[in-house]
């Protein structure tokens, strides 16, 4: 059976039966293989049928096509042989080649484009033995014929370093690439820092990784993401070098040690020798230029493959696109919050009092809507008769005319800077001076009322008689208790106090188109409009009268 099996980063492999003549591979939709990545061309290699074998071919794409993790133009597939497109692997399986096996000399001649891998066979070794030739030769010509095979040899070797290290270096800019677009993608913090150690460990060959990030305060390390290759943590506390970390914070330098059992800056340290630490290795996530939020930390307890400097190397650049996606995803999370924070706040506070607010949290660390006492302008509106109006209307035609009714009176309110305290039923509660104090808060409120009665008639004059009503409005100052009131569960922001009672009850006591104000807002807008007394009156709840007044 002929097939091949694609597998892309963090997705399950899929299979493709070679069924076709021809496989083109590439990132537009149409191809057969679709790899939808910006550093794949549009078509950018095909699979084609010759003959007894299957071809790889080229098609001139921008960034290669490598077969083996070597760059080909045209190459004649084998058994296992695995194609680089992208950050795509994709392995050929041929089973019947099993079976019957091919020429591996004739497909390797056919194979024209790749290098050569250095052997015995090809390359004349700088340490080769090269008495035959000496036993032939005059000492002048063996010396010349020596230093020619072994210069020869180390160009050859040269040249195969060279495109090791140029391949080495584009397989990890793949995966950087792929680092980059896979955190590019993953927008929660907690989601990303789980994808950010995946990928490490799929690069690294570390037995364990550790991801931690700096609190809040910037003082404690916290340990985000542990994982072990291939099984879980386990259950039992996990420790790591803190040694080797501190040093990491403290130097701002990324370390990395080959044994740290016997490396003399981390002898002292004592989790290297219980838990057998012996290679490691840490970077420091950059916030910015002196800022570490974070590190992260990788070992093994055997020293058979000890990791290297490129290994460091590339931790230290996957540590720094992890660092900037860490970045990205808190400010996209501060984002979501002040835009639901803001948008909770718009629900009861003015615009320009949301943006005080608002810049208040920022310069202070969020903000405090604690309980406390403070002089305010309470504003009680009521819709008069609307239980007799509700029932000759349908549900539907209630909820319509009261949603439009509510939506220019808190607009009224939040014109006068005003917090829209509550919802009663057909009646509205509004607070002059809550959160914060102005001198004008009782002339404000009185502006809003008045703005009020002008706003329901012009609303009335385009209503349906049956469903025109009249409004009648109460004002009072005085001191209250102001903040978050409620349970745990729920908390409103509100006031309480008697000039709240007071305020209700004017409200109630007002005619058609009235406003009634209380004494003290009486005194603090008497030189600013009209009004007159509208006389003492003993009001529910209280056993002294107090003189009202109307304005006019």
């Amino acid at each position: 059976m002929l097939k091949l099996i694609v597998q892309l980063p963090l997705k399950k492999p899929r299979e493709f039966p070679l069924t076709k003549r021809k496989i083109v591979i590439g990132r537009a939709a149409d191809n057969e293989i679709s790899i939808d990545e910006k550093i794949v061309s549009r078509k950018h290699a095909e699979i084609v049928r010759e003959g007894e074998h299957y071809v790889l071919v080229d098609l001139n794409s921008h960034n290669g096509t490598f077969i083996n993790d070597v760059r080909v133009s045209r190459y004649i597939l084998r058994d296992q042989d695995t194609i680089r497109i992208g950050t795509a692997a994709i392995k050929f399986i041929d089973q019947i080649s099993r079976q019957v096996s091919l020429s591996d000399d004739h497909i390797q001649d056919e194979n024209q484009t790749l290098v050569k891998s250095l052997s015995e066979e090809n390359v004349i070794s700088p340490l080769r033995d090269l008495t035959p030739i000496i036993d032939t030769t005059t000492a002048q010509e063996k010396q010349a014929s020596i230093t020619r095979q072994a210069l020869a040899a180390t160009l050859r070797f040269a040249k195969d370093r060279a495109s090791e290290n140029l391949e080495k270096n584009y397989r990890n800019l793949l995966i950087l690439y792929q680092i980059g677009e896979t955190i590019n993608s993953v927008t929660n913090l907690e989601d990303l820092l789980e994808v950010i150690m995946e990928l490490v460990l799929q690069v690294v060959e570390a037995e364990r990784g550790f991801l931690l990030l700096r609190d809040e305060d910037m003082e404690t390390l916290v340990p985000k993401v542990i994982r072990y290759r291939g099984v879980k943590p386990p259950d039992e506390k996990i420790s790591l070098s803190r040694t080797i970390v501190n040093r990491v914070i403290q130097e701002q330098v990324a370390v990395l040690t080959a044994d740290a059992k016997v490396d003399s800056r981390f002898q002292a340290g004592e989790s290297i020798q219980l838990y057998g630490i012996r290679s490691a290795m840490c970077v420091p996530l950059w916030r910015h230029r002196d800022d570490i939020i974070g590190v992260l930390f990788l070992d093994r307890t055997s020293t058979d493959k000890p990791f290297t400097e490129d290994d460091l190397d590339l931790l230290f650049a996957i540590g720094n696109q992890a660092a900037i996606g860490i970045q990205q995803s808190r400010l996209q999370e501060k984002i979501r919050q002040e835009f639901q924070m803001r948008n909770n706040l718009m629900r009861f506070h003015s615009p320009s009092v949301v943006d005080m607010l608002m810049k208040q949290s920022y310069q202070g660390g969020g903000i405090t809507l604690e309980t406390q006492e403070q002089k305010v302008t309470i504003l009680f509106s009521d819709i008069i008769g609307f239980t007799k109006i509700a029932e000759r209307l349908q549900p539907t035609e209630v909820a319509n005319l009261l949603n439009d009714y509510f939506s220019k009176m808190t607009d009224i309110i939040f014109e006068y800077d005003g917090t829209l305290d509550k919802y009663i039923g057909d009646g509205i509660m509004a607070v002059f001076g809550a959160p914060f104090t102005r001198k004008d808060d009782a002339m404000r409120a009185v502006l809003a009322a008045k703005k009020m009665l002008t706003e329901r008639e012009q609303l009335m004059q385009k209503l349906p008689p049956e469903q025109r009503f009249d409004i009648r409005i109460g004002i009072n100052t005085g001191m209250v208790v102001v903040g978050n009131i409620g349970s745990i569960r729920r908390l409103d922001y509100t006031v309480l106090g008697d000039v709240v009672n007071v305020a209700a009850r004017l409200e109630e006591l007002a005619q058609p188109s009235q406003i009634l104000i209380g004494p003290e807002t009486y005194q603090e807008v008497k030189d600013v409009f009209t009004t007159e007394s509208a006389g003492k009156k003993s009001l529910k709840g209280r056993e002294m009268e107090i003189e009202i007044f109307q304005v006019l």
